[in-house]
């Protein structure tokens, strides 16, 4: 068995392309590319888009955003997490670069037995538009409702989830609401 020794992989053109540490840690400026698998564990970065919420601080008209006006949103959540700034300060997923997105939101509890609806709406530069709609039957308030979807954003772009005011308020509480998204290219 052969060993190679060396700090630093360079390219042809003699910009430096990978370091290699005491620890054995590869780092590079730019991207990853494999043709293979690659095995180990991997921590996000601080600038990686992330974020993950439970529980709704509170609820707002969204009609501004252009919804319709009979959708309600919520303001905020308690964050375990937001890298990047995915989640914006009005409690809409904000892409702060153009690339693929994933979120994922769930109301598993309304205030009362009725109908609840989940509506979720991408806002871009050419106008808002409706993605997705989930309802749940009118005879428990427990039913979970819930909306995931991989989609393709441009930086500024906006993700908002809502319910409309003619059905159930979504409980508030930690333990009947989560949302979370990320950037995944």
């Amino acid at each position: 068995m052969s060993t190679l020794a060396v700090d630093a992989i360079q390219n042809a053109a003699g910009t430096s392309a990978a370091t290699i540490g005491s620890n054995g840690e590869i780092t590079t400026a730019h991207n990853l590319t494999s043709s293979g698998v690659i095995t180990g564990n991997y921590l996000i970065d601080d600038n990686y888009p992330i974020f993950s919420g439970q529980g709704i601080a509170g609820f707002q008209s969204a009609g501004y955003e252009g919804v319709g006006p009979n959708i309600v949103c919520p303001s905020g959540y308690a964050m375990q997490i937001n890298q990047a700034g995915l989640m914006g300060s009005d409690g809409a997923m904000i892409a702060p670069a153009d690339g693929y997105y994933e979120y994922c939101v769930v109301s598993n509890s309304g205030t009362a037995d009725g109908h609840r609806g989940l509506y979720v709406y991408q806002k871009t530069s050419s106008g808002t538009t409706n993605i997705d709609n989930v309802f749940t039957m009118n005879d428990y308030s427990g039913y979970t409702i819930a909306s995931h979807r991989i989609i393709q954003m441009s930086q500024g772009d906006k993700i908002l989830w809502g319910y409309h005011n003619t059905y159930v308020q979504w409980a508030q509480g930690a333990v009947n609401f989560n949302c979370w998204g990320r950037r995944i290219k």
